[in-house]
């Protein structure tokens, strides 16, 4: 593998990060409170597993380019 391979590698693996509720406050700068305000009205992109929440890093970098 060349340097090429594992950075595109690296980048492939960050793009498809999970995050959780506190991970998502920390990225855009606001209260975990405000991030299930978002999510009850289903203007953030989420996934619910049971009574979890969370989020792919790849579609928060995208609803907040929108």
């Amino acid at each position: 593998m060349n340097k090429k391979d594992i950075e595109a590698g690296r980048t492939l693996l960050f793009e498809n990060q999970i995050m959780r509720i506190n991970d998502v406050s920390k990225l855009i700068g606001c209260s975990r409170g405000h991030i299930y305000n978002l999510v009850s009205k289903d203007e953030i992109p989420y996934f619910k597993k049971g009574k979890f929440l969370f989020f792919f890093y790849s579609d928060i970098l995208n609803w907040i380019k929108e």
